[in-house]
């Protein structure tokens, strides 16, 4: 399997229903599907995060992970040691990017810039 060119990491603790939208914002992105894939990192949540996200049909590559509660930084590190991809973008679980946020972040790092 190859590695897809965007990794996005979206760290949560107990916000099921937000992760939910912003799993189905990213699912509309125009942007080549198997080009991203998205790892939600779960902190602990007991709210069915993790079950939601495993039964969410996504038509990019998904991946949840789960620790126990530590805090937003480590769920994020967790994330982002799971990433595979080139360009790393992190999304906090509420938000729900536009369907082009995927394909004008590749264009803004396309000269290989950080």
């Amino acid at each position: 399997m190859s590695s897809p060119r965007v990794s996005v990491v979206i760290p949560t603790y107990n916000r099921r229903d937000s992760v939910e939208r912003a799993l189905r914002a990213l699912a509309r992105q125009e942007y080549p599907k198997s080009d991203y894939e998205v790892i939600v990192s779960i902190d602990g949540s007991q709210d069915g995060t993790r079950e939601q996200v495993e039964r969410f049909a996504a038509p990019f590559e998904l991946l949840a992970t789960w620790q126990p509660r530590k805090g937003r930084a480590p769920a994020c590190n967790a994330g982002v040691r799971a990433a595979r991809g080139e360009l790393l973008v992190l999304l906090d679980d509420d938000m729900e990017p536009a369907p082009g946020l995927r394909a004008s972040q590749v264009r803004a790092h396309s000269d290989g810039s950080r």
